[in-house]
C-alpha cells in the first residue's frame, strides 16, 4: 500500500473527517484544529491489494476516502468468508485496535482501487475536551459492529434465496432509512456476501422485480415495493445456495 503525496492530506483529511461519524458534531472551524492531534497518514491500494493481513498490528484505524474494501478470511478450499464492506466515509479496525491482543484478525482488501487515511485514537481519547465524546462515539461504533455481525449471521441462517435477498435488503434499509438505497457491491460480490451462486441471485432478482416486489434501478441501486420473507408457495432456490461462503455488511 503507496503512501500518497499529490494530494493536499490537509484538504482531504478535512473534507473526509466532516463527512465520518467519528466527527460529525465538530464544528468545521474546528476540524483544523483536530489535524494538529492526529499524525494522518494517506495511502493508496490498488485493486486485489492487502490493506490489513491477518495478525498485523492494530495500530492505527482507517478512514475510506474513495473505494470499496472487504474484511475476509480465507479458507482451505478457497473458501472465501465476507464479513464486511467498507465504502467512503466507513471506519474500518476499531475491533482489532480495542481488542487486548491488538492484532487484526481479518484481512481487509481493496476490491477497487481504494485511497484511505490511517491514524490512531489515543490522542482523542486522551485529549481533555475531546476525549469523552470520542469515546462514547468509538463504544456506539463498536456497538453497531456487533449488530451488523448479528445481521450476517441472519442472512446466513436464511433457509431460501429470497429470504436471504430480503434478510440482506432490511440491512440496508435500517442503514439508509428508505426502501430505496444503493448497493456499492457488484452482483458478483453480493452473492458472495449472500453465499449463493450468482446466475440463481440474477434470475432470483428478476423475479422478484417481475412480482412487483422490487425495482431494480441503475448505479446498484434498488427500490423495494413489498416487503417478505418468502415468494408465494415458500419459493426461493435452495439448490442455488452454493458457492462461497462470505459476510459482510
Amino acid at each position: 500500500m503507496n503512501d500518497i503525496t499529490a494530494i493536499p492530506l490537509e484538504e482531504t483529511a478535512l473534507r473526509l473527517l466532516s463527512q465520518n461519524v467519528l466527527f460529525w458534531d465538530f464544528p468545521q472551524e474546528e476540524l483544523s484544529g483536530l489535524l494538529s492531534l492526529l499524525p494522518l497518514r494517506m495511502h493508496m491500494a490498488a485493486a486485489g491489494e492487502a490493506v490489513v493481513r491477518i495478525d498485523d498490528p492494530a495500530e492505527h484505524i482507517y478512514a475510506v476516502l474513495s473505494g470499496l474494501l472487504a474484511e475476509q478470511r480465507s479458507e482451505e478450499g478457497a473458501h472465501v468468508h465476507r464479513f464486511r464492506y467498507h465504502g467512503p466515509g466507513d471506519l474500518f479496525g476499531l475491533e482489532a485496535y480495542f481488542s487486548k491482543i491488538r492484532r487484526s484478525h481479518v484481512e481487509v482488501i481493496a476490491i477497487e482501487e481504494s485511497v484511505l487515511i490511517s491514524f490512531p485514537l489515543e490522542p482523542l481519547l486522551e485529549h481533555e475536551r475531546y476525549g469523552k465524546r470520542t469515546e462514547q462515539v468509538v463504544r456506539q461504533l463498536l456497538a453497531n459492529n456487533a449488530v451488523r455481525n448479528t445481521l450476517k449471521m441472519d442472512v446466513l441462517l436464511a433457509t431460501s434465496l429470497r429470504e436471504k435477498i430480503f434478510t440482506f435488503f432490511r440491512t440496508m434499509r435500517d442503514k439508509y432509512r428508505s426502501s430505496f438505497f444503493q448497493i456499492r457491491m457488484s452482483q458478483t460480490e453480493l452473492a458472495e456476501y449472500l453465499g449463493v451462486n450468482r446466475s440463481a441471485l440474477s434470475r432470483e432478482l428478476n423475479q422478484m422485480q417481475r412480482e412487483g416486489l422490487i425495482k431494480i434501478l441503475p448505479n446498484r441501486s434498488y427500490h423495494v415495493m413489498k416487503w417478505e420473507s418468502t415468494p408465494p408457495g415458500g419459493g426461493g432456490n435452495r439448490s442455488a445456495q452454493r458457492g462461497k461462503s462470505t459476510s459482510t455488511a
